[in-house]
């Protein structure tokens, strides 16, 4: 539970967006010069990026917590004004939330080792563990990964077998 208690979900907003007065053909990536690596502190907009219809923009928005829809809108609106200089309310033709979106950590729980500490209960009490939050995402890794478990876990199925008819651990 110490460890698992560590993660939470963090909130993830796309939508396409017109009457925005950008410029086709740019991307803008939000970005903080006062935060480390210039990563702005969630929520935020974090990509506004071109689509194949000139005068449509993609907006990719992300929170570490669920965001009423209005409020992200508004906020990706006010994001278009500053860049584009352009007082039209841009018009969301699609919007999507996929919330929750992923698993994550605070950095203080990176630091204090949290994937040794998760990575030590593989295989306690016979229970092997395998998605995102064990390894970075994307499925070719986490296929790897969980690759790299089954040996582990056929061996604690040999070393615990039912008994025939029984239903019970020997």
């Amino acid at each position: 539970h110490n460890v698992f208690s560590q993660l939470y979900y963090t909130a993830w907003y796309t939508s396409l967006v017109t009457d925005t007065g950008l410029a086709p053909g740019f991307s803008y990536e939000n970005a903080d010069s006062n935060t480390p690596y210039n990563i702005p502190i969630q929520p935020y907009t974090f990509h506004i990026g071109p689509s194949r219809v000139n005068t449509t923009f993609y907006a990719f928005y992300g929170a570490t917590e669920a965001v009423p829809e209005a409020e992200v809108k508004a906020t990706i609106a006010e994001n278009i004004h500053i860049l584009s200089g352009n007082t039209s309310t841009p018009r969301f033709l699609a919007f999507a939330s996929h919330t929750p979106f992923k698993q994550q950590v605070s950095a203080d729980a990176l630091a204090d080792g949290f994937y040794d500490k998760l990575n030590a209960l593989q295989g306690y009490r016979g229970m092997h563990y395998t998605g995102n939050a064990l390894d970075v995402s994307g499925s070719s890794s986490v296929f790897n990964f969980t690759q790299h478990l089954l040996p582990g876990i056929e061996s604690a199925i040999d070393a615990h077998k039912l008994a025939p008819g029984v239903g019970k651990c020997e």
